[in-house]
């Protein structure tokens, strides 16, 4: 007999690659969203940070294009981690929390084939990677944390949490998170310190406690010195941040009625604009158009650098002096999820259908990775009419931590870990209503693969408690 027809984890990846074979099979076509694609492709050929988007993912590209010969290897190669992190899905419920292998096996079709990571896995996009590397992260995170011996599990953690971050800095706070929860679990779960003949505690034992917020700090920071040392030395370092572009752009409508007492006059600066400042449907001009909040704040300061700053601290101020206007912005956000034809459109948006490729950047795929689009048909594709019609399913993702709360009532075992996802779950939907200056299901993506996750968990829950009716007494 075969090692595969012995082992049903091969059984499982076995399924799962043909599975996404096939799928890849029927619906192979390279996909682009401008200018984020146009981005990547560019530090891969000409090298290059750009300073809102990842240059790692540009070198990811360059690597796997040299080595493939053409863009469609890097849809392969991300439908394999799609796959992975599929898998992965499995290999969490089941040695994690001890889910029966039949409901993480299913758990794990399912993930392979919800419909946001199965339409970017296709896109010259972060997405894919990112999402694998968030899975491993979480892999790691729960090992970290639940085992006693966790040397490797620790170094595996921050590595991969470093190189999320590298890939997607939207990341940062639920990464941020775990590492905190790292570092208190040896003083949470450790049995009460010895004290000596004088009563205080033993410093052995509180060093030995601090040692894994220390092992995260110096490695985080060996890690970044070391790329930052090797992009300054190929000058791939980016000129300066956006960060706070997009932040004072989605919190742009606070601006009508706060005044910030520092930097440029906004009564003066914002008159006239073409977009409605306090509307907040008009955020994401706010960021991008000619003549808008973040090219009239640039024009005025005349360095990026230094509008960026202003951005960042005008941002602060408007959260610490209008908390409230920041929630309600989010809660409005949240709320235009729910409109079925705003999502319609917002899907349409995030395939990047609205815009055509431009003559430029049809040249350049031809001419650095021989890509013939005269024949680019964007709206036939499968997996972009799956993506358009899931909209229940994008519905269901958002209105999961009602349910999350019963869960985590219901569910005896394994509480601590369930808490901790629940957490990163809610900390990612914070980034996607708080921080975004559209809406924008893609950014659902880590959400929908966590969602799938606690799906079979009350699957298991529930099968758990029929299997207990059935064997008691009447």
């Amino acid at each position: 007999m075969s090692t595969v027809n012995q082992n049903p984890w091969l059984k499982l990846f076995a399924a799962l690659f043909v599975l996404k074979f096939l799928l890849y099979l029927v619906d192979p076509q390279v996909m682009f969203f401008l200018g984020d694609s146009h981005s990547y492709l560019n530090t891969a050929v000409n090298g290059g940070a750009p300073p809102d988007r990842s240059y790692y993912y540009g070198l990811f590209i360059r690597v796997v294009t040299l080595l493939g010969g053409s863009l469609n290897a890097v849809v392969i190669v991300q439908v394999l981690l799609s796959t992975l992190s599929a898998f992965f899905s499995a290999i969490i419920l089941v040695q994690i929390f001890n889910v029966r292998f039949a409901i993480g096996a299913m758990t794990a079709l399912l993930t392979s084939v919800e419909p946001i990571q199965l339409l970017y896995e296709r896109y010259v996009m972060t997405e894919a990677v990112s999402l694998f590397l968030f899975v491993l992260f979480l892999y790691f995170f729960l090992s970290t944390t639940l085992k006693k011996d966790r040397k490797l599990d620790l170094l595996c953690c921050v590595v991969l949490g470093f190189l999320l971050l590298k890939f997607r800095t939207a990341y940062l706070p639920g990464v941020l998170f775990c590492f905190l929860v790292v570092a208190a679990v040896p003083f949470l779960s450790s049995p009460k310190p010895k004290t000596n003949s004088n009563g205080p505690i033993s410093s052995s034992s509180i060093i030995r406690k601090l040692t894994p917020a220390v092992f995260i700090f110096i490695l985080f920071f060996l890690l970044h010195s070391a790329t930052k040392l090797i992009q300054t030395r190929y000058e791939q370092l980016p000129s300066h941040s956006e960060t706070g572009f997009f932040i004072l752009s989605s919190w742009s409508p606070l601006l009508k009625n706060n005044i910030i007492p520092f930097g440029p006059d906004l009564n003066t600066l914002l008159d006239r604009m073409p977009c409605d400042l306090a509307n907040i449907n008009h955020r994401n001009a706010q960021r991008w158009l000619d003549d808008c909040l973040i090219d009239r704040l640039r024009k005025s300061f005349n360095d990026d650098n230094q509008t960026n700053g202003y951005t960042v601290k005008a941002s602060g101020y408007l959260l610490l002096h209008d908390p409230l206007g920041v929630i309600g912005l989010g809660v409005k956000t949240y709320g235009q999820f729910f409109d079925l034809n705003r999502l319609d459109i917002t899907a349409t948006g995030d395939r990047g259908y609205e815009r055509e490729l431009s003559i430029d950047f049809r040249l350049f795929l031809k001419d650095n990775f021989g890509l013939n689009t005269t024949e680019y048909q964007k709206e036939t594709t499968l997996t972009g009419r799956y993506y358009q019609k899931a909209k229940l399913w994008y519905i269901f993702i958002l209105i999961f931590p009602l349910l999350l709360l019963g869960l985590l009532i219901g569910l005896k075992r394994h509480r601590f870990p369930l808490l901790l996802l629940t957490t990163i779950y809610c900390i990612q939907l914070a980034i996607v209503i708080f921080l975004a200056t559209i809406t924008c299901i893609r950014h659902l993506q880590p959400m929908a693969w966590l969602v799938l996750l606690f799906c079979g968990l009350t699957a298991d829950h529930f099968f758990l408690i029929y299997k207990k009716a059935e064997t008691e007494p009447e």
